[in-house]
């Protein structure tokens, strides 16, 4: 893992993204990694699209509120990324900042709901360059992650000996098991 590359961590003012950026904040603070706090939106008109110091200012009161005015000590960056897709914005962000993991928070839909409004997660997973960590929704809520087993399924092709690589790496990092 390289030591200064930024963790992402994908923000639409939910609480699924709130309970995402608490979760990136901690695993930046355990890797000393800077955090980038990011809207990603859709590309859209200029009369339909909010000024950008507006949604700036939106991100940086939603991050003070997430965690009740007690800022995490890791850096923040806060930026937009706007392109055809949610999805599409926030892989292409990672990807221009060289980011070591993406973080997003999903909605838990299924069914007609998931068909309408599509996934916004699952994008980010299919087009990241990056590991993605998905935080569902309800999902009990810590302090920090360690000492909570990770995760590596694999089915023994050459990207799950690469996810099992990573794996370990972040099990050796927060002293948890695999």
């Amino acid at each position: 893992m390289r030591p200064s590359a930024p963790h992402v961590v994908g923000i639409d003012f939910s609480d699924a993204s709130a309970r995402a950026l608490r979760s990136a904040a901690g695993l930046a603070l355990t890797a000393a990694a800077p955090l980038h706090v990011v809207h990603a939106d859709e590309t859209q008109t200029p009369a339909r699209a909010r000024p950008a110091d507006s949604l700036l200012t939106d991100l940086r009161a939603f991050v003070r509120r997430t965690f009740e005015g007690h800022l995490p000590g890791v850096r923040i960056t806060y930026a937009l990324a706007r392109a055809l897709s949610p999805g599409l914005a926030l892989s292409s962000y990672a990807s221009d900042v060289d980011a070591r993991l993406v973080v997003v928070g999903t909605h838990g839909r299924r069914g007609v709901k998931r068909l309408l409004l599509g996934s916004v997660a699952e994008e980010v997973v299919r087009t990241a360059p990056c590991p993605v960590l998905t935080i569902p929704d309800p999902v009990a809520e810590v302090a920090t992650p360690a000492n909570r087993p990770v995760l590596a399924p694999g089915d023994f092709s050459m990207a799950s000996e690469e996810g099992l690589r990573l794996a370990r790496a972040w099990a050796t990092r927060l002293n948890a098991p695999l």
